[in-house]
């Protein structure tokens, strides 16, 4: 050969059935599908790439861990980022998934590259990973998000994530003109008193005194700081 550059890698033997399986159903052969499989991780870090080499590796992959095939079919669009974190879910959490449970666990999202109290991480785990695991697993319904961050005693710059305290007040209340009905809660946190706002159909037996720990969103409404709850549990 001409021009090109030979390249090793150590397998372990899972690995290379996997890989084999993978060119085989690719119709390529060995070189040209490693070549497309660099491409693929080169190109598709922030793009959809549902449809190339390297997702359906990692689908393969994370198919496997539950004894299955990767079907075929409507997958949410997801990135290469995206995918690493679905792989790192389904090695940590794959029983659970399969009972119907996915876990958000901080250091799963730190272990594939992700901030676990961005935004865009919350918005993943909840809108897009149960979509993608109904579909890969081929199961009834998507998994239940449940978060499992430890509680901040304080919040600072953080977008999403879990804080624990003490109810001091609740009422019911509906925010900003809507229709749905909320529970606008404070919470002592530490030496702070923090707003929670909790869908009421989520969680309606609050009480003064309560202790609870709630997973959500952190925003700045009117210079304070506001939780919008995902997830509200009593503290036993």
């Amino acid at each position: 050969m001409t021009g090109g550059v030979v390249t090793s890698i150590r397998l372990t033997p899972e690995d290379r059935r996997l890989l084999e399986r993978c060119v085989v159903e690719s119709g390529m052969t060995r070189s040209c599908f490693f070549r497309r499989l660099l491409q693929d991780r080169a190109n598709g870090m922030y793009g959809n790439v549902n449809h190339t080499i390297s997702a359906a590796v990692l689908r393969s992959e994370i198919a496997g861990l539950a004894n299955l095939r990767a079907p075929g079919g409507s997958y949410p669009a997801m990135t290469i980022r995206a995918y690493d974190l679905a792989l790192v879910a389904a090695r940590t959490s794959m029983d659970e998934i399969l009972s119907g449970t996915l876990p958000m666990v901080g250091d799963d999202a730190r272990t594939a590259g992700w901030d676990p109290y961005a935004e865009g991480t919350r918005w993943f785990y909840m809108r897009v990973l149960p979509k993608f695991f109904k579909t890969l697993l081929r199961l009834d319904r998507p998994p239940t998000v449940d978060v499992r961050y430890e509680p901040f005693e304080m919040v600072d710059g953080q977008h999403a994530g879990a804080i624990q305290g003490e109810v001091t007040s609740y009422r019911t209340t509906h925010p900003n003109g809507k229709t749905r009905a909320y529970t606008r809660t404070e919470l002592l946190v530490g030496e702070a008193t923090m707003v929670v706002m909790i869908p009421d159909a989520d969680f309606s037996d609050i009480t003064v005194g309560m202790s609870v720990r709630v997973a959500g969103t952190f925003r700045m409404y009117r210079r304070r700081m506001v939780v919008d709850a995902r997830q509200c549990r009593v503290v036993r």
